[in-house]
Formats: structure tokens, C-alpha cells, sequence
């Protein structure tokens, strides 16, 4: 059976948003799935720490930077004899007909760029953009035999996240367990921060109070489940909102940790199990946790923001 070699690339929703669409692509081209999961910088985590074993595709877990004798993966076109050298033995061992590396359709996606709110409202928009640009790779991906591919974006439109990623019981018993008091009115707010640059520029902490302040002049039963990357913020919202406020209390947030990204992952389970995601801007994380189970995501915008309609 042939075969498509996925290599996802960057945070937990960048890989989770890559393998959702590149399971409906092999499928629709008859081919099986393996993903290469790499540990590395940007997610120091093994797969099956995060996830329930699947028999939906294969996969391979690497460790930054070769991940074993004849085994390497890169994520960006190699340079160097020695990294074309051992990407070349690599594509003979899993006979790979055609290569597709994250820069070159990094490269692609140039002229969409920058990503601003007078250009898309969120990742959305963005990703409908993106689709047209990936179309060709797709049809190339679909008629070649082994093709590798490298990418932190959805290739194709059409999330289903709550039916192909089954959490770890270890996380779905903490998603459970904090997720037990929320009510019909608990609402999700995401606030990205730390080294989100487009997120910290277009969404303010002050855009955040304004709306949680709004929904409960609405509704005095609201509650809310918080994830923020921020201790500062999260202390001030505690501050004012009290016992309102449901969180998951963590030590600390960076990736290089495996607990901190399964952290976060309860995090992002807990925000798709409330009635509508408040989040920052252009944030998959926002994005993803809405999508998971279907409901809404509402980028909140700072004051003086201009929009696209």
C-alpha cells in the first residue's frame, strides 16, 4: 500500500491541525498515513503521552536531530553533505517519489502575508486562503506513490479533531475532573501571551476584562474556564472574578517540558468543552479548541482595531 509521510512541525495544534487534514488526503488517495514525531524544542513530548494509541496511521517517533542511524527527517530542505546525505538514504529506505519541505511552503504562503485583522479575522479566514496555495500540493501528494511532507499548516479545510485525536486517560480524567462544575453558561477565554507577538499586538488584556465584564452584565450565573500562558494575567482575573473563575493551576508554561505541554493540552480540552471560545488573535490554540468539539470562537480585539468585514 502506498504511502504518504507526514513530518508536523512546531506546537501541539500546528501537529494535531497537520494530521487531521493529511489523514482525509491519504484517505481520499488510498494511501496509509505515517506521521513523524519529532521531540524537539517546540514540543518535548512523545505522542502516545499525549494520546490514546491509533490505528488511523503509523507512526515514528524521532528525537531532534537525526532520530537514530537512517532515520532523518528534516523538517526544512537540507543543506550540508552530510544532512542531504543521510536525507537521501532515508528516502531510498521509504521510497519516497517526491519532497515537500516546511520552507517551501513557507515560501508560497508569502504573498498572503502579514497576517493582520484588516486582512483576516483569524486563522480561519487565513487557513480558506491558504487552501487555494496548497491545491496543487495536494493533487501531488495524492497521485505520487510515498511522498514526504513536512508543514505546520492544515493542508485541506475540514476539521475533525474530536474524532481522530483520543486523549491520554491520564489527561481525560484531569479534563474531567476540572471540567465537572461548568454549566450552560461557562465560557472559554484564551489569552495568549509570553512570545505571541500577533496575539499580544491585536488582543489586550483590557479587551479581555471589557468582554468577560460584558457577558456577566448579560448573565450573573456565567462562569469561566481561563488558559493563559501568563501568570500575571491569570492572578488579576482571579483577583477580580473570584470564585467564577475555573483554571488549571500550572508551575509553569515552556515547551521543553512534557508536562507542560500535556498541561496544556488539558488546557485546550477544557476550553472545547465550555459554550464559546473567547481568544486572542490568530491563535490555533483559540482556534483548535473551539473547533474540537464544534462550537464558536470569538477573537476579542483591542479598542482602535480595524477589522475586515
Amino acid at each position: 500500500m502506498s504511502k504518504i509521510y507526514l513530518k508536523p512541525v512546531g506546537g501541539l495544534c500546528n501537529r494535531i491541525r497537520a494530521i487531521d487534514s493529511l489523514l482525509s488526503i491519504a484517505a481520499d488517495s488510498n494511501k496509509r498515513l505515517v506521521v513523524v514525531w519529532e521531540k524537539n524544542n517546540s514540543l518535548n513530548c512523545a505522542y502516545n503521552d499525549l494520546f490514546q494509541p491509533t490505528n488511523q496511521f503509523d507512526l515514528i517517533e524521532t528525537q531532534q536531530p537525526f532520530g537514530g542511524v537512517f532515520r532523518y527527517f528534516p523538517s526544512t530542505r537540507p543543506g550540508g553533505f552530510l544532512k542531504r546525505t543521510l536525507f537521501g538514504i532515508t528516502k531510498l529506505k521509504i521510497g519516497a517519489d517526491s519532497t515537500t519541505f516546511f520552507d517551501d511552503l513557507s515560501n508560497k504562503l508569502e504573498p498572503l502575508r502579514p497576517t493582520t485583522p484588516d486582512k483576516y479575522r483569524n486563522v480561519s479566514e487565513f487557513d480558506s486562503h491558504t487552501f487555494d496555495v496548497f491545491s496543487p500540493i495536494v493533487s501531488e501528494l495524492k497521485q505520487r506513490t510515498n511522498p514526504f511532507l513536512s508543514t505546520c499548516w492544515r493542508m485541506i479545510d475540514g476539521p475533525t479533531y474530536g474524532e481522530n485525536f483520543q486523549p491520554a486517560t491520564e489527561i481525560a480524567d484531569e479534563v474531567a475532573r476540572l471540567t465537572e462544575p461548568f454549566t450552560d453558561s461557562t465560557y472559554g477565554i484564551h489569552i495568549r501571551g509570553t512570545d505571541a507577538v500577533t496575539a499580544k499586538q491585536y488582543s489586550s488584556l483590557q479587551a479581555f476584562e471589557d468582554q468577560m465584564q460584558q457577558i456577566v452584565d448579560d448573565d450573573s450565573n456565567a462562569s469561566f474556564f481561563l488558559a493563559t500562558d501568563e501568570p500575571t494575567v491569570k492572578e488579576k482575573l482571579i483577583g477580580r472574578y473570584g470564585s467564577k473563575i475555573f483554571f488549571f493551576d500550572q508551575p509553569d508554561y515552556a515547551r521543553d517540558s512534557p508536562e507542560n505541554i500535556k498541561n496544556a493540552f488539558v488546557d485546550l480540552l477544557c476550553l472545547s468543552k465550555t459554550q464559546e471560545v473567547f481568544g486572542s488573535y490568530f491563535s490555533t490554540f483559540s482556534q483548535l479548541a473551539a473547533q474540537w468539539n464544534g462550537i464558536k470562537e470569538t477573537t476579542v480585539f483591542r479598542d482602535g482595531i480595524a477589522v475586515t468585514p
